[in-house]
């Protein structure tokens, strides 16, 4: 009887620490293409709104691969390679109805290498997670001609980005360029109560 209890504690212990050995690993997802489709679109490339889609729900977009908690995004050099490049968006990126959810960090080449464009007509980030209490990075990019209007926000705010509170945000390197809101914060909008850098 001692025997059988001993093998059932060490079992126990084995299975233990097999859970503890297998750490969750964020994923770089890896954008390829500067043509902005709905993730709907199956095309063979990874865009920046289907790697967007793959990080917040950890699936696999397209091309884009699963994320996975706290992802990256970047961009391949090929994509960059004709010189300055822009993202001109066929709809809001993210908005009210559909929000950037989960930690993320938007890794670009240079202000001057790369733009993600409004077109004037739509909302390029609206962060929100479920518990507010994400932690999103962008670093080294251009955000031009973003628009928050009805349906983007229920302020009408946050052209380029909207910051939910509780959020914790860091920007570096970022140009913001001719964005606008209905009511304010045409660049970004921070309601309160929010950590950012």
């Amino acid at each position: 009887m001692h025997a059988k209890r001993t093998r059932l504690i060490l079992v126990g212990l084995y299975f233990g620490l097999s859970i503890y050995a297998i750490p969750l690993k964020a994923a770089t997802i890896v954008v390829n293409s500067a043509i902005d489709v709905a993730p709907s679109v199956v095309d063979g490339n990874c865009t920046l709104r289907e790697a967007i889609e793959a990080a917040s729900t950890n699936t696999a977009d397209d091309a884009c691969n699963v994320g996975n908690g706290a992802d990256t995004i970047e961009f391949t050099s090929a994509m960059l390679a004709g010189g300055a490049t822009s993202i001109t968006l066929m709809d809001d990126l993210s908005n009210y109805s559909d929000p950037v959810v989960e930690s993320l960090t938007i890794n670009g080449p240079g202000t001057n290498l790369l733009s993600i464009d409004g077109d004037k007509l739509y909302m390029l980030f609206y962060l929100n997670s479920p518990g507010d209490n994400q932690t999103f990075h962008f670093n080294d990019m251009t955000l031009t001609s973003g628009l928050s209007t009805t349906g983007s926000s229920t302020t009408q705010s946050g052209g380029a980005m909207y910051i939910e509170k509780g959020e914790t945000v860091s920007i570096e390197r970022i140009l913001f360029r001719d964005n606008k809101a209905d009511n304010g914060g045409g660049a970004i909008f921070i309601p309160n109560s929010v950590s950012s850098s």
